[in-house]
């Protein structure tokens, strides 16, 4: 885990998020938000790289 830039946040690699999700869901939470790590020369003021059709199931 590493800090964020947003103030309560933070940065998992995949394998410390699967457990992490793993750990909360077993205390009942069943729903998560997740936001994306955007290089900063691909970010836009329309998020356009936020939207893209792509979506990766674990």
């Amino acid at each position: 885990m590493t800090e964020c830039s947003m103030p309560g946040g933070d940065r998992y690699t995949l394998d410390l998020l699967l457990q992490e999700v793993q750990e909360v869901y077993q205390l009942g939470n069943r729903a998560i938000a997740l936001f994306p790590l955007i290089p900063y020369d691909q970010e836009d003021r329309g998020v356009l790289y936020s939207i893209r059709p792509f979506i990766r199931l674990v």
